[in-house]
């Protein structure tokens, strides 16, 4: 009873190391301690606890790393289509608030509809200025052409929901 409660502590010791972990590997291994831990409770043969161990932690580890994985750390590449006619053309004509500084030649962000976006524009634009959402800058599908705003050209700001919440972008 006593090895079955030291594998479970190797177990939480494995998993707090993957919290700082890049790899996503420990996690396995931390499984691999628990099942090792169950075998403890009908054998003290340390053996056979370590063969559980590592068959275990190697079974987890094929099973189920690649779809834990894409399920953590999601998609990291828009497809061109999604890309080209998805995020970004939801907010065309859309107007905007600018978050942090546009410099011309530089990118700032802007807020619409409660999404964080990258922008540039051909003049600069400073903080809480009002713009209006001209489309996404070619070849970049996640940075935004936004123009400022005349006098009574932007109304009040149309509410648009996006697929990532209010991800900094």
């Amino acid at each position: 009873m006593v090895i079955a409660g030291i594998w479970f502590v190797v177990g939480v010791v494995l998993f707090v190391v993957e919290l700082v972990s890049p790899l996503f590997v420990m996690f396995f291994f931390g499984l691999g301690a628990w099942a090792a831990g169950v075998a403890a409770l009908f054998t003290d043969e340390l053996g056979v606890q370590v063969l559980v161990f590592g068959v275990a932690s190697i079974l987890f580890l094929l099973a189920l790393r690649r779809t834990l994985v894409r399920t953590f750390r999601g998609r990291a590449k828009l497809s061109s289509d999604a890309a080209s006619e998805g995020l970004p053309s939801l907010n065309a004509g859309k107007s905007a608030t600018v978050t942090r500084p546009i410099v011309r030649g530089a990118v700032g962000e802007i807020s619409v509809g409660g999404s964080y976006w990258r922008a540039v524009s051909s003049v600069d634009l400073p903080q809480g200025a009002q713009v209006r959402v001209i489309g996404h800058v070619p070849d970049d599908e996640l940075t935004l052409e936004v123009a400022p705003c005349g006098e009574g050209s932007c109304g009040p700001q149309e509410e648009t929901t996006l697929s990532g919440g209010n991800d900094r972008v």
